[in-house]
């Protein structure tokens, strides 16, 4: 009886052990696919390289030509993938990608990938405007911390932004706003934080996206 009972606990142990090392296993594959990207956000160390990608093609970061870090994306016609979309002369900027995430680009449709140059907006008169460009941009190196009041100029109508703040330490969302051609957002960046900037039907036209820094 005492045999038996030694007997299973030791196979208790070695499954908890087994377990708990399948654990630490997962969260490190993890943590080396998605949490350390950020570390490598600078024109210093981002390991992106450019690369044009083709039509009726699959690319997976990590893999071949296809390098993981922080691109800016700019089509010089409309292009559709399934990871984005872009109008005509449109631009996407410091977008990550990390190893796995794929990109399927749709046939006819062809898209260049340079790496982000990471470089600040650009105010006049406490405002900065962004033609037909979205991305995402570091509180401190990009864009000051600060209260911002965000609006939208657009082609059509149907056309929607979203604005997303992000902390850098948690990767959490700190607070968002979606807003149409009508409304208005404002919100607080601090140190650190991840401003984020998306949309709606945004490839079907030209599109201002106005940022005004309140305090």
């Amino acid at each position: 009886m005492v045999d038996c009972m030694m007997k299973k606990n030791k196979q208790w142990l070695v499954f908890t052990v087994l377990f708990i090392g399948l654990i630490l296993i997962v969260g490190f594959r993890y943590f080396k696919t998605t949490g350390d990207i950020y570390v490598k956000r600078n024109g210093k160390d981002n390991p992106a390289v450019k690369i044009i990608m083709t039509g009726g093609n699959d690319y997976i970061a990590g893999q071949g030509e296809f390098h993981t870090g922080f691109f800016d994306i700019e089509a010089v016609k409309p292009v559709h993938t399934n990871s984005f979309k872009l109008g005509a002369n449109q631009k996407i900027l410091n977008k990550a990608y990390r190893n796995g995430n794929e990109i399927h680009v749709e046939e006819g449709d062809t898209i260049m990938l340079t790496p982000s140059q990471f470089k600040p907006l650009q105010f006049r008169n406490k405002i900065a405007v962004l033609e037909n460009t979205i991305g995402q941009f570091h509180c401190g190196t990009e864009i000051e911390a600060g209260t911002y009041e965000f609006t939208i100029e657009v082609e059509n109508d149907n056309m929607e932004f979203f604005f997303q703040v992000e902390s850098e330490e948690k990767r959490e969302i700190k607070d968002s706003a979606q807003i149409n051609h009508k409304q208005r957002a404002k919100l607080i960046i601090e140190e650190g934080d991840y401003l984020s900037i998306s949309g709606i039907d945004y490839d079907t036209g030209d599109f201002k996206v106005k940022i005004r820094k309140l305090v």
